[in-house]
């Protein structure tokens, strides 16, 4: 799944998004967590200091702010593939600001593993954020890339302690298993 800045230059990415969503189905939030898995089903779970609420779910063929102007971010349309999306609000009682690259996030479906995404939204809804402020509520997109016929069963959102970033071929700390309900 990337982030498009111009609709002009989004076909062009189109095989290396395929070869990146290859690899990320592959590898995906394979590592093992030991005693520090939590599962959950309902429309309210926590990520550490962060809150999240369900509001809504939905397959979508774009992803892109709710109120976009000007030059925005959004995620392109694949063919062959939709984004199923759950859409709420998330409030942090943390410290610090939190980064959602601090989260490998990974959608799994009947299929297999696909690749999946935590976005933070703006006040307005016009653009996606990387942060969350201390003490900020905003709107949250969490989000996968589904192929066509799959259907979505659930979330895998790992982290560490302190939202600190993942070293490639070590383990989060902490990964929340997100069953979706439809």
């Amino acid at each position: 799944m990337r982030m498009e800045r111009s609709r002009t230059t989004a076909g062009r990415l189109g095989y290396l998004f395929l070869l990146f969503l290859l690899l990320a189905s592959l590898t995906g939030c394979n590592r093992k967590l030991a005693d520090n898995v939590t599962r959950v089903s309902g429309d309210t779970f926590e990520l550490g200091e962060l809150t999240l609420t369900v509001n809504s779910s939905e397959f979508r063929d774009t992803v892109e702010p709710e109120n976009p102007t000007g030059y925005f971010d959004y995620y392109e349309e694949y063919e062959g593939y939709r984004y199923y999306v759950m859409t709420g609000t998330v409030s942090s009682s943390s410290t610090q600001d939190v980064r959602a690259s601090a989260f490998e996030t990974v959608g799994v479906t009947g299929a297999g593993e696909e690749d999946g995404k935590l976005l933070f939204m703006d006040e307005e809804s016009t653009a996606f954020l990387d942060s969350i402020g201390a003490g900020d509520e905003r709107r949250f997109l969490l989000m996968m890339l589904v192929k066509d016929g799959a259907q979505p069963e659930k979330f895998r959102i790992c982290y560490n302690e302190g939202y600190e970033p993942g070293d490639e071929g070590e383990t989060y700390d902490y990964e929340v298993v997100k069953e979706v309900v439809e």
